[in-house]
């Protein structure tokens, strides 16, 4: 119901922050965007995993990563690279 109410008081993208990391959001026409928008725990259990098992200055490598709700989130816990 919320996603039905805001397609309707506004169209295109929202930006959110989400687990730490920026997102651009076309919930419309995505069911993975609308669960990380509106479910601030989506999720998470595989997120915390992946944040225990990958230590901040780590490397991740995603592949066909949709939206990039794993791979965002990983990035900023990872940091930048340091030359």
């Amino acid at each position: 119901m919320l996603s039905k109410l805001i397609n309707r008081l506004r169209a295109g993208h929202l930006t959110s922050n989400n687990q730490g990391a920026s997102f651009r959001f076309y919930h419309q026409a995505s069911a993975t965007e609308r669960g990380a928008l509106f479910n601030p725990d989506y999720n998470l259990d595989e997120l915390d995993f992946l944040r225990a098992h990958t230590p901040p200055g780590g490397v991740s490598s995603m592949s066909a990563a949709n939206v990039g709700t794993y791979a965002m989130v990983l990035a900023h816990h990872v940091g930048t690279l340091e030359k």
